[in-house]
């Protein structure tokens, strides 16, 4: 009677050692039939890289959007910044100590303004 031979690893890497070289080489395809499929098969590869190549757009965009928001965030607060600022400057105290500096008369009315109407 016959013995049977067992498997060794020895075995197993030469089986995945073949299967990448067909793999490869092309024969894969055609040892499996698949060649009559080869169109749909290079459609679906396809459609893989464009899901990828358009999540990885989305994710940039996503990435762009995010850096904006924090931009205009500290634009906001360099406004409202520059806004305190500009209404320092025209407040009347600091009016009448810029016009002093420059040697100006000018100063606040003593009395009220009457509005003049017209008939």
């Amino acid at each position: 009677m016959e013995e049977k031979r067992k498997f060794t690893v020895k075995d197993a890497l030469v089986t995945v050692g073949n299967f990448f070289v067909s793999l490869f080489k092309g024969d894969l395809v055609l040892k499996l039939h698949a060649d009559k499929y080869f169109v749909h098969i290079l459609y679906t590869f396809f459609l893989i890289w464009l899901c990828i190549w358009v999540s990885m757009r989305i994710d940039k965009t996503l990435t762009k959007v995010e850096n904006n928001r924090k931009e205009l965030a500290s634009l906001e607060i360099y406004c409202a910044e520059k806004r305190a600022e500009l209404e320092e400057l025209y407040s009347i105290r600091v009016t009448e100590q810029n016009l002093e500096k420059l040697g100006s008369d000018l100063r606040r009315p003593e009395k009220p303004v009457t509005a003049i109407r017209k008939k």
